[in-house]
């Protein structure tokens, strides 16, 4: 698992739901462009595609 993702949810002392959901939040970030305007459609479509 990614190492921030670590960090976050033993600091926070997070349930396991919980730490699964960072993680996908973690790889959502990873996969999709964080920027104003980006292609919304294309971004779903990667998301799903995983």
């Amino acid at each position: 698992m990614n190492p921030c993702v670590n960090a976050i949810a033993n600091r926070l002392s997070l349930r396991p739901p919980q730490r699964d959901s960072l993680g996908i939040l973690a790889r959502v970030y990873d996969l999709i462009p964080l920027e104003k305007g980006a292609d919304t459609t294309q971004a779903l479509a990667a998301i799903k595609g995983e």
